[in-house]
């Protein structure tokens, strides 16, 4: 048996005839290290330190407070308070993670009466915990106990205190089973990744068809099983499931609620119900079309990012306000014939969202699932949460370093993705990283629609307007009103411009707020105040907001429509059906492999981003986003990098 034990030097620690020590406090006893040492278990160590841990108490100074009638005594422990909902929390190698449930319980109470001890026996339903402690990578503690019973526990002799503001009186199916917590308190071993992995895909299948895109099912499965680990990350991405009416928007996001942690469908709209529902399980919430309001969205957005708080007011009994903060951070799946722009959002919630674009399929089975359809694998998965986290924070920090060719909204949606896809297998990682591309490709098509159609003005406006002579480089002076004009033409060309709603959408003052976000600033020149921009400077924002109405090449040509119809490939499947395909078939006969930039005549942006070989610098695998058009007529495909150098060489030989 291993035992502490405290001396004039220190703590030891002993097992099996040998000794460790001393250490000067008992928070210095590293149970992996001198587990080692002893020839023992980390846990064996944990478990001594446990039975000993009030041995050993820093001394406080005493904070009482005596005013006539009123003692308060401040506690200063150091302590933090996590949801018991998502009970998660991390202190150097040291991290504790669990899970709520909720039980029909006999409660035996004794209370004090008339100066005996009374028994009061009633039956109810109570929450349970069961949690899992990790030291050094190593689970060193399993338990579970009622929430009663379990309101502090401690990270490195660190308090962590339990809290539980909304309490459920029944009991809610995709929650941990009882027996299950009983199994892991019991010993019982995890899955694997690559099994549950399998598990889950095949049940999605079963409810759900995916035959324009089988793609979809490793992103949808690797989305679900995610949800276990939620709080390991620091974003979360919402699954939004886009596309006509019967078309399974309902069906994919029932299927993947109920297949995820705390999986929850909202029938309740009300933003109080929707706090109270997020404080109590921290679920994995659906959310049908129908209940998005712009009251949703207020939780909604504080739901992507952890650590986010949304502030309530709360009136008491004593007629008193009090401030509550709310942390909603939880994943959300959707179902909409919709974009978030149009439902109440704003574009960045169309960033923070992974699309699946939905098509009319057979329908494989003809119900949709109810939560007992998928237990066994719930089951398994909270197993998998409890036993492999350590696994995930491994992989998470092996894919944060990985150059991902993601950025901004992109990388952060897709991190947890990778993270787990990583653990599932190579196969699964290609997959999803391959979809995340061609993602990432059509969001952009839905951003910045505002500042695109501003550049498109600003091209109009430099080309029939005298650029000024003092400048160094081309120039143009405007005011917000004289872009009027160039955006309704701008409008006109893309099929979008309807008079009602242009004048009262347009405004100077509209178009002076979007320029301001474009760093573009009014100036006072020659007693007026108006805009200047450089042709650098619109180059930069051309490039920045990826504006497709482009440039055929340096000099102010400018295609019709933007794009030039060559650069539409045609494939089969994937996200095609919706959009202008994205995958590269290459051209017969094959691009060359280079040319040189004396070759070059001009360029311009495709309309959407491919995969392919670069006729440029000739990687394989590039992700291909300008066409450039050589002095021979031929027109040959680039990518990025490869379109900064054409582009720096062209605008060179311009100034020349």
């Amino acid at each position: 048996m291993t035992e502490l034990r405290l001396t004039e030097n220190g703590w030891y620690v002993e097992a099996n005839g040998r000794t460790v020590g001393p250490f000067k406090y008992l928070n210095e006893v590293d149970p992996v290290n001198v587990a080692s040492k002893l020839g023992v278990h980390p846990q064996e160590v944990f478990m001594a330190k446990m039975r000993v841990r009030g041995f050993e108490k820093q001394p406080q100074k005493d904070l009482t407070f005596i005013n006539e009638d009123l003692v308060v005594t401040l506690l200063n422990n150091d302590g933090v308070r996590v949801p018991a909902s998502q009970l998660y929390y991390r202190f150097g190698d040291a991290f504790i993670i669990g899970e709520i449930t909720y039980s029909h319980a006999l409660v035996k109470k004794t209370v004090k009466r008339k100066g005996k001890d009374e028994t009061k026996e009633y039956e109810t339903i109570v929450p349970v915990l069961v949690w899992a402690y990790y030291l050094g990578g190593e689970i060193v503690e399993k338990n579970m106990k009622p929430y009663q019973m379990a309101r502090r526990l401690e990270v490195q002799d660190r308090p962590v205190l339990v809290e539980l503001k909304a309490r459920y009186t029944g009991t809610l199916e995709t929650l941990i089973s009882l027996e299950t917590a009983q199994k892991f308190v019991d010993g019982a071993e995890a899955p694997s990744w690559r099994e549950l992995y399998d598990e889950i895909k095949r049940l999605v299948k079963q409810f759900v068809s995916f035959p324009w895109d089988p793609r979809l099912y490793d992103v949808v499965a690797c989305w679900i099983l995610g949800t276990y680990f939620s709080e390991l990350f620091s974003t979360y991405p919402f699954l939004y499931a886009y596309g006509s009416q019967g078309s399974g928007k309902t069906r994919l996001m029932t299927t993947a609620v109920y297949l995820s942690r705390h999986g929850f469908i909202v029938t309740d709209p009300s933003d109080a119900s929707l706090y109270r529902v997020a404080e109590a399980f921290r679920p994995t919430m659906g959310i049908d079309e129908s209940l998005l309001g712009k009251g949703a969205w207020k939780l909604i957005r504080t739901a992507f990012k952890k650590g986010l708080k949304v502030p309530r007011v709360e009136k008491t009994s004593n007629e008193e306000f009090v401030l509550a903060l709310f942390e909603t951070y939880m994943p959300v799946a959707f179902a909409s014939t919709e974009r978030p722009s149009e439902l109440g959002g704003s574009e960045a919630d169309e960033a923070r969202a992974l699309f699946i674009f939905m098509q009319k399929a057979p329908d494989p089975i003809g119900r949709d699932p109810e939560p007992w359809d998928f237990s066994e694998t719930r089951d398994k998965l909270y197993l998998l949460r409890l036993l492999k986290a350590n696994d995930v924070l491994k992989s998470l920090s092996q894919v944060e370093k990985a150059d991902l060719n993601l950025y901004g909204h992109d990388r952060e949606v897709w991190l947890p993705l990778f993270t787990i896809a990583q653990l599932v297998g190579e196969d699964v990682y290609q997959s999803l990283k391959e979809y995340a591309e061609e993602l990432g490709a059509i969001k952009r098509q839905f951003q910045y629609q505002e500042e695109k159609t501003i550049i498109g003005a600003l091209w109009r406006l430099f080309e029939s307007t005298a650029t000024l002579e003092e400048k160094s480089e081309k120039a143009v002076e405007f005011k917000a009103s004289e872009l009027l004009d160039h955006i309704r033409t701008e409008l006109e060309e893309r099929g979008e411009y309807q008079e009602g709603l242009f004048n009262k959408y347009w405004t100077t003052r509209k178009i002076g707020r979007i320029l301001t976000k474009m760093s573009l600033f009014k100036r006072l020149l020659h007693g007026r105040t108006r805009y200047t921009i450089t042709y650098q400077k619109l180059m930069e924002l051309t490039t920045r907001y990826e504006y497709e109405g482009g440039l055929g090449g340096i000099g102010g040509v400018k295609l019709k429509g933007g794009i030039e119809e060559e650069t539409h490939l045609q494939v089969e499947g994937g996200l095609n059906q919706h959009i202008p395909p994205l995958k590269n078939t290459p051209p017969n006969p094959p691009n060359p492999p280079t040319f040189s930039l004396n070759e070059v005549l001009r360029w311009s942006y495709l309309a959407q981003s491919q995969l392919g070989k670069c006729a440029k610098c000739g990687r394989e695998d590039a992700t291909l986003t300008r066409s450039v058009t050589l002095r021979d007529g031929r027109k040959v495909l680039i990518c990025e990098d490869c379109g900064r150098e054409v582009h720096a060489w062209l605008r060179m030989k311009e100034q020349e």
